[in-house]
């Protein structure tokens, strides 16, 4: 008899292996990793390599492609991970997130690229930072994009190597998640997320709710010949994001934006004083109307920064360039139904 019971035992875990397996349980994900450079390009190597530890990687370089990204075949992985900046004419066919995307080199926040700048000449939204800049400071450490790391921390992503820039920046023009800022220069933004229904830049370079991301996206804004110089701490900021677009894996810390909140709440923006560009934070209570307006000390009216309707609540973080306006004191006002606040800001050039 007891041995009928343990060949019974046996027999139902057998089978429920079998049905595990079957449904992908313990599949890995699927990650198509983006290169401009070849697949055996030897700065790929360190990522690909500590990828593959975790995650089912099929390396492609954009020539493998004829050139172009096809969202088509995107659809076939669980996400995509981009290690260097791929040129305007080559990868339009990740702008929109058609899948979850994971980006290092900060270049494609171009309009034409992911969409998160406008068209310009000048390297004001994104670029390199300097050879020993290589630290961040975390700027909201309750998101599970920050990996655990409170807020204020100061984390160093790479280990630098002289002459060669350590970061690449982004100064978005659209809603992101901020996490982590470069220390030097907390006008730049080296580690961010861009959630699923954000409006972008569209291919006219307007910014107007005709196209918004499907998916979320992921940026640790890190110099392509320093991937073999990534931190414990910098993977620990890549897995946290990859976790994020994929919705896998329990996080570090609970999010903020993924509790309801008890309350709407507008922060003290950061940095400030500032010069040209700040960051406002908000949460919503629930959803609805919302507007985020400037004002001078006058009264008037300089900056609209948000005027419609917002379906998600939680935190929110919009990014105020005043590149335009003159040194001074301006207050900023959210309104949401019944709710209204005010604060002050200096700009100081």
């Amino acid at each position: 008899m007891l041995s009928y019971k343990r060949y019974t035992v046996f027999a139902i875990v057998f089978v429920m292996v079998l049905f595990l397996l079957q449904t992908n349980v313990f599949a890995q994900k699927k990650c198509i990793f983006f290169s401009t450079q070849a697949p055996e390009e030897d700065r790929d190597k360190p990522l690909v390599t500590k990828l593959s530890e975790t995650y089912t990687v099929e390396v492609y370089s954009i020539d493998d492609l004829g050139g172009w990204v096809d969202s088509t075949l995107l659809h076939e992985y669980d996400f995509a991970f981009v290690s260097e900046s791929i040129a305007s004419a080559r990868g339009g066919g990740l702008k929109g997130g058609p899948i979850p995307v994971f980006n290092m080199e900060l270049w494609g926040s171009k309009w034409d690229i992911m969409g998160w700048v406008p068209y310009n000449w000048n390297p004001d939204y994104y670029g390199t930072t300097g050879d020993t800049e290589n630290k961040v400071m975390i700027m909201d450490g309750s998101h599970p994009l920050a990996a655990g790391f409170f807020t204020g921390a100061e984390v160093e992503i790479v280990t630098p190597i002289a002459g060669s820039g350590a970061l690449t920046y982004s100064v978005p023009q659209i809603e992101i998640i901020q996490i982590g800022v470069l220390s030097a220069d907390p006008n730049k933004t080296i580690v961010f997320g861009v959630e699923a229904g954000t409006v972008l830049y569209n291919d006219v370079n307007t910014i107007d709710g005709s196209l918004v991301s499907e998916n979320r996206i992921a940026c640790v804004g890190v110099m392509a010949g320093l991937n073999g110089n990534i931190t414990d701490d910098g993977w620990k900021l890549i897995h946290a994001g990859i976790d994020w677009i994929t919705e896998g894996g329990a996080s570090a810390v609970e999010s903020e934006s993924n509790l309801t909140p008890s309350e709407f709440r507008l922060e003290q923006n950061y940095p400030n004083p500032f010069n040209p560009s700040t960051s406002i934070r908000f949460t919503l209570k629930e959803a609805g109307n919302v507007t985020l307006k400037v004002f001078d000390l006058l009264g008037n009216e300089v900056a609209t920064l948000i005027d419609g309707d917002y379906k998600s609540i939680g935190s929110h973080t919009v990014n105020f360039d005043a590149h335009n306006l003159t040194s001074g004191v301006y207050f900023y006002k959210l309104e949401s139904g019944n709710f209204s606040a005010i604060k002050k800001m200096s700009l100081v050039k």
